[in-house]
């Protein structure tokens, strides 16, 4: 109960700044916290997460609470249903505290894209907290609850945990049930996961993993025990070093912080060594036209008739379709169906459909050929630092950008995850990225807790009391 109400006070006197929530429960989360003080206090054990505060992307449905998307067009919407995610963490006694900001339906790389006002990055408010799985992040980095879930299609969970120091995990694609989460490219969702530490990270894992007959992607065998392997180290690892992605442009204190982190494994016992994983502009068309198209076919529901805004007086069922879709959709997913609806029709948008195919297979089997040599990836997440509010708006091709080191992992489905590694000058949060083979999250968190345990960059914690003295305005 006291861990609840501490998040809830803070969330109470710092989320009016931030903004990492579009709906809170305090009521329901203290009811829960109450009902697994009752159970302790009676000698039994209520679950792993027993009492745990947790921030919920609202890209996910709870039972009678609203799921927005971050849209205008589904904001009055209350499901009828649990997300599979939200049954599993809820069995496992966590506490909801509240349904966190997106960017609108997953579509955006900063958080600045939610109908309902940017999130906030919690280290420098001046700056973007990274997207779309913003508000979970802030949430956490925030200590508005002690982890969060998120979605990942081409880095959603990974980009918001570099931006915020905090662990970013995208599990591989198809370990976790997506039932009850609204699909951006489901090619390519994940649910993620957003902590503080690895050992929390993997904890929930833990309890989401396992089969889903209502999702047909969800892998059916059960998964190997990630904790009990996650402090076996990384002695005699053949740990690869994404050497192309290091030369692409890095922020020189990015750089200086992946180096250091290098050693770090050195020391540690791996044995390093550079590999190539391509980077280049017709891989960011691939993923863009790709998630385009598959967003198109997926929100072709939100017509006005069947899902979204209802409007009456207007003539016709195109001009319905049109006004609710138009008047309830942002620019940046209307740009995204624009794009995918073109690739699907016939002639010169089909053709580029079908590069963007080839370029995806051959991301996947550049993967397969440097597993062959190595046990797991080093790589940046971004370029550095948490960009600046409105800094890469006006151009769209460079937000995508942001996501040219994650969306690799999300082509190909490998498992990856975000970590702190360092800290500017300025002191705000870098990250590193490490992927891994397909279905080895034991592995990926292996080697990442082989890096945690020798610093220290993830026991840092945002200055809220001197951004926002008193609460804030």
């Amino acid at each position: 109960m006291d861990l609840v109400t501490a998040c809830l006070d803070r969330a109470d006197a710092f989320d009016k700044n931030l903004k990492a929530f579009l709906h809170r429960c305090p009521d329901r989360a203290l009811s829960v916290a109450r009902r697994v003080d009752d159970l302790r206090a009676k000698g039994e054990r209520p679950g792993a997460l027993a009492g745990v505060p947790m921030g919920l992307k609202d890209l996910l449905v709870v039972e009678g609470m609203p799921t927005t998307c971050g849209s205008r067009l589904i904001e009055d919407f209350v499901p009828p249903y649990d997300a599979a995610a939200f049954e599993a963490l809820s069995r496992s006694g966590a506490v909801l505290v509240g349904k966190c900001n997106l960017d609108e339906f997953g579509m955006g790389s900063s958080g600045e894209h939610s109908a309902f006002g940017a999130s906030l990055n919690p280290w420098d408010p001046s700056r973007v907290p990274g997207g779309s799985s913003s508000g979970s992040a802030v949430a956490v980095a925030a200590g508005f609850a002690t982890f969060a879930i998120g979605t990942d299609t081409g880095g959603s969970v990974r980009q918001p945990a570099a931006f915020c120091g905090l662990v970013g995990l995208k599990p591989s694609w198809g370990r976790l049930s997506r039932y009850g989460m609204v699909a951006y490219a489901p090619s390519m969702d994940c649910v993620g996961i957003l902590a503080h530490e690895l050992r929390d990270a993997a904890l929930v894992l833990t309890e989401l993993a396992g089969p889903d007959p209502r999702d047909a992607t969800c892998r059916r065998e059960r998964m190997p025990d990630v904790l009990g392997a996650l402090e076996d180290g990384v002695a005699d690892m053949r740990l690869g070093v994404a050497e192309d992605w290091m030369d692409a442009g890095l922020d020189a204190e990015m750089e200086q912080a992946i180096s250091a982190a290098l050693r770090r494994f050195s020391s540690a016992g791996a044995r390093l060594r550079p590999v190539k994983l391509g980077l280049n502009a017709e891989l960011l068309d691939a993923f863009a036209l790709l998630a385009a198209v598959e967003a198109a076919s997926n929100l072709a529901r939100f017509d006005g008739l069947h899902y979204g805004r209802i409007r009456s007086g207007v003539g016709g069922m195109g001009a319905l379709r049109q006004s609710a879709r138009g008047e309830g959709f942002g620019p940046g997913v209307l740009r995204r169906i624009k794009l995918g609806t073109d690739a699907l029709s016939a002639g010169t948008g089909r053709a580029g459909y079908e590069r963007a195919l080839a370029e995806r297979a051959r991301v996947r089997h550049v993967f397969e050929k440097v597993f062959a040599e190595v046990d797991a990836i080093i790589a940046p997440v971004c370029e550095g630092p948490a960009f600046g509010l409105g800094e890469r708006l006006a151009s769209p091709s460079e937000m995508i950008g942001s996501d040219r080191f994650t969306m690799q992992a999300s082509l190909a489905g490998l498992p990856a995850l975000s970590m702190p590694c360092g800290f500017s000058s300025s002191g705000l949060p870098l990250g590193l990225q490490i992927i891994a083979r397909p279905f080895d999250e034991a592995g990926l968190l292996r080697v990442a807790r082989a890096l945690e345990a020798r610093q220290d960059f993830h026991l840092r914690r945002p200055p809220l009391d001197d951004l926002f003295a008193g609460g804030g305005a």
